[in-house]
């Protein structure tokens, strides 16, 4: 690493702090749905549950890596290249809430297309591809322990797994909005519902999908300093259970 300590450090401090706090947005939204929602079938509250446990795990990864570079290793400059465990893990778990959000969605999408496996097999698939790109990048990274290693030998697998990620967040959106739209029953207040149900998926892919662009943007353009690392940390923040439980269509 070739970055100042701003742009090394003072990256994973701020997208450290960051995601902090999106994550008790997370534990807020957890325990407001429990709190609305008692009735739901058991199959959501797992989902709800399962993104908030793996969250949690994710933070704590996140908070531990924060504490290896900033006090462990204060004052080492050799340090900033060195991959601690921790951070590989984070890889992995974004990658582990991700595939449950496309999944939620992308049964979604089949509930509206009526069962069309052709729109919705492919995005299991590359769901599950994007699961595998994180998983052996991970796997690289405990084993090279070193961020200017891993960019040489294995840094495609990591612009592999944000870009299918990205892709996904776009079909999975243009799918629920066109099949939203040809919901439409011409009854104003179902309709409104609708139009609601449209702009929060709008919303939410493009906040996500933004998020995981800028930060494969800054890894291709910026591997020798933690910009994209920090923006990293954040892209499994943004898939909130409560949020994801207003679309009951």
């Amino acid at each position: 690493m070739n970055g100042s300590v701003g742009t090394t450090l003072g990256a994973i401090l701020l997208g450290g702090q960051l995601s902090f706090a999106l994550s008790g947005a997370v534990a807020v939204q957890t325990f407001l749905y429990f709190r609305m929602y008692p009735k739901d079938a058991l199959r959501i509250k797992a989902t709800v549950v399962l993104v908030w446990v793996l969250d949690s795990i994710h933070t704590a990864l996140m908070s531990a890596a924060s504490w290896d570079y900033l006090i462990v290793h204060f004052g080492d400059v050799e340090a900033a290249d060195y991959i601690p465990t921790t951070i590989a893990l984070t890889v992995a778990f974004t990658a582990a809430i991700t595939l449950v959000a496309h999944l939620f969605f992308t049964y979604r999408v089949f509930r509206l297309s009526k069962s069309n496996w052709c729109i919705t097999a492919p995005l299991v698939v590359l769901t599950f591809c994007r699961l595998l790109a994180a998983m052996v990048s991970t796997v690289e990274m405990v084993h090279l322990r070193s961020f200017h290693a891993f960019t040489e030998d294995c840094g495609y697998l990591f612009t592999l797994g944000l870009s299918i990620s990205s892709a996904l967040d776009i079909l999975i959106v243009c799918a629920l909005c066109y099949f939203l739209q040809h919901s439409r029953t011409g009854f104003g207040s179902i309709d409104h519902v609708i139009d609601t149900i449209m702009i929060y998926t709008l919303n939410n892919g493009a906040l996500t999908c933004l998020t995981t662009i800028v930060s494969m943007i800054c890894w291709l353009t910026m591997p020798r300093n933690f910009i994209f690392l920090g923006l990293h940390f954040g892209i499994s923040k943004r898939t909130c259970p409560a949020a994801r439980r207003g679309l009951r269509f």
